[in-house]
């Protein structure tokens, strides 16, 4: 936290509104969302001095409800309608006397939109230093999409890790990026930029790719980037022509046995020899430990060698502070980042 919210009530104020706002941009599907909205909400608002009570209110509605890339890129509706209704509870509480009728009606704006019946909710927004990455999501596991609409903690992780520097060791030049799902990972190193001079997304599933499409140009609108796109890649196949590939990059992409070997002999064909790519940099999650063990041993028994990523302290916090934003309680879990090479 600033020296300044620690100073003065009014920069206490903006700090919470800002979190307010970051919270609003990257909403949580998870069971205690409610309760986390609620507490900040009143943080924001539930200001002390009675003088405050109309900044407080000013900056909610300037700061949070007309974010300008939560207007472009709208949360899913009805976790904002959810957002909405706690402020106006705050605001119908009589903790003031004055209201803000702008507010006012934001709020009641907010919960009478209705339901899209799409596959997709709404987008989440997630800041670093270089702008915002966007992300179209879905809640939902199935038909078109299947789980590649989903923000997934070992992705989560792995995004924070790459847009805090943490692995600028690790990627370098043109990053390819297998199981892409929502593009967390791949459009983070896009953003990253330097070293990392080109990424590639692939996925098996083209609706999942025409997502991956959307989500670039969405975030390109918000972020820098080096040159970015989308493929489809099913693993076990023929691989496209992806041009000189220098590192592959992989999350949450060992929770199915039936996939561990299309999955290494893909990894095979990419790694040197057979292929360009001196490394491929895998977050798994261990939910069960016969499943990790099978990836491993499949790994073993393609000829490829493979190592845990030590991380510091720091890399650690950050990376399980990220995966906050994941679709499902991650505290359960263990990430874990492999270092992959050919023997």
């Amino acid at each position: 936290m600033s020296a300044l919210c620690l100073e003065s009530p009014t920069g206490a104020l903006e700090c919470a509104v800002q979190v307010l706002k970051t919270w609003r941009r990257a909403p949580s599907f998870k069971l205690d969302a409610a309760d986390i909205t609620r507490r900040m909400v009143r943080d924001a608002l539930r200001v002390e001095e009675r003088s405050q009570h109309d900044v407080a209110q000013r900056l909610v509605r300037d700061t949070v409800l007309k974010d300008p890339v939560c207007s472009k890129f709208p949360p899913p509706r009805g976790v904002d309608r959810r957002f909405c209704k706690e402020i106006l509870k705050v605001l119908e509480s009589g903790y003031t006397d004055d209201v803000d009728d702008e507010l006012y009606s934001l709020c009641v704006e907010g919960i009478s939109c209705t339901e899209d019946h799409d596959v997709f909710e709404g987008h989440c927004a997630l800041d670093i230093s270089q702008g915002s990455v966007v992300l179209r999501v879905s809640s939902n596991l199935g038909f078109p999409l299947e789980t590649g609409g989903r923000l997934w903690p070992g992705g989560c992780a792995l995004f924070g890790l790459c847009a805090g520097g943490f692995l600028d060791d690790l990627f370098q030049g043109h990053v390819l990026e297998l199981g892409a799902g929502t593009g967390v990972v791949g459009l983070g190193l896009a953003c990253r930029g330097a070293p990392v001079t080109r990424v590639t997304m692939t996925d098996a599933r083209e609706a999942v790719v025409d997502n991956l499409r959307h989500n670039t140009t969405a975030t390109a609108m918000s972020c820098p980037m080096v040159p970015c796109e989308s493929s489809v890649l099913a693993w076990g196949e023929p691989l496209p022509s992806f041009g000189e590939v220098d590192v592959i990059v992989g999350s949450e992409l060992t929770y199915d046995e039936t996939g561990h070997l299309p999955l290494a002999r893909t990894l095979r064909e990419l790694l040197k020899p057979i292929g360009t790519a001196r490394v491929a940099v895998l977050a798994a999650v261990v939910r069960g430990g016969e499943c990790f063990e099978s990836f491993v041993s499949t790994l073993c028994s393609q000829e490829l060698c493979w190592r845990q990523v030590p991380l510091g302290t720091d890399a650690q916090a950050v990376a399980s502070s990220w995966t906050c934003f994941s679709s499902i309680d991650p505290y359960a879990m263990d990430v874990r980042l492999l270092h992959v090479t050919a023997s």
